[in-house]
């Protein structure tokens, strides 16, 4: 049935407005209430809209015992993506066998960019603005999950040789804006479909993907140092660790760790240098 004004105004009263192009089919019948909404679902969550408020599906709900439902949805309004939240409530007439549906829905496109930019803030490293550890571990799981046999990734370890040094001589706020001026070069030498975070401290991360062979790598590399070197001045350099990163039986704290051991071979090495987890595949073509 139509959604009754008195109720109407008790929802926008207490959560928020419905949109204003959804007023005129809310205030007429359930029906056109849920087809309205329908037209503006994008396509893939399509699915999940019609499973949960369809008259199939609330009927079905209220047959179990559900008799209420609040959703969040991504609609497109208005020439772009706005959330809104969906809330249906069915009522049973006690005279007779019928079931009364109201259906209405609020805009929480603000409440909802709030929340996702705190999620976003999370995973952001606050001093270099980049990624921070978790975040990484996330991402990099994530694209490990799939196997591509003919795609070569490797996770690098970087650390920042005296860093401490720079800290006790120049302050902690000097080595933040070092801190940031890394990051930044990172940014500007790594590609697009690469990720890169700090680890803590002095340590970096990046996970490289798309290398055809170990020569390209070594290419890449070399211009990495050469332009880390350049932004950190005359008394910082870098070293790094390298490991080739497998999709299948991937685990990401053995990877880390075997990074973590390259990286140590650099240092014994004598610095300023990059060196390869000395059990990795042979990566030559």
């Amino acid at each position: 049935s139509a959604a009754s004004d008195v109720y109407k105004r008790q929802f926008e009263k207490s959560d928020g407005n419905i949109p204003s192009c959804y007023v005129s089919a809310f205030t007429t019948s359930y029906t056109k209430a849920y087809q309205r909404m329908l037209d503006d679902v994008l396509p893939v969550d399509k699915g999940d809209f019609i499973a949960s408020f369809s008259r199939e599906s609330i009927l079905r709900n209220t047959k179990d015992g559900t008799d209420h439902a609040i959703k969040e949805i991504l609609i497109h309004y208005d020439n772009q993506p706005t959330w809104i939240r969906v809330f249906y409530q069915t009522m049973k007439d006690p005279y007779t066998s019928f079931i009364n549906i109201w259906i209405t829905c609020i805009n929480i496109n603000e409440e909802k960019q709030y929340e996702l930019k705190l999620l976003e803030m999370a995973k952001v490293d606050k001093v270099t603005g980049i990624y921070n550890r978790a975040a990484f571990m996330d991402w990099v799981e994530d694209k490990c999950s799939t196997i591509n046999e003919n795609e070569k990734r490797f996770l690098i370890m970087l650390d920042v040789d005296g860093f401490g040094k720079v800290n006790d001589r120049f302050g902690y706020n000097y080595g933040d804006t070092m801190l940031k001026k890394i990051a930044q070069t990172l940014k500007l030498v790594t590609e697009n479909e690469d990720i890169l975070a700090r680890l803590g401290g002095d340590e970096f991360l990046v996970f490289v993907k798309g290398i055809e062979n170990k020569e390209i790598l070594d290419r890449r590399m070399d211009q990495l140092f050469s332009r880390l070197n350049d932004s950190c001045g005359d008394f910082l350099f870098c070293s790094a660790g390298i490991c080739f990163v497998s999709g299948e039986g991937f685990d990401y704290q053995k990877a880390l760790k075997c990074a973590d051991t390259a990286l140590y071979e650099s240092k014994k090495k004598g610095k300023r240098r990059y060196s390869y987890y000395e059990k990795m595949e042979d990566m030559k073509a």
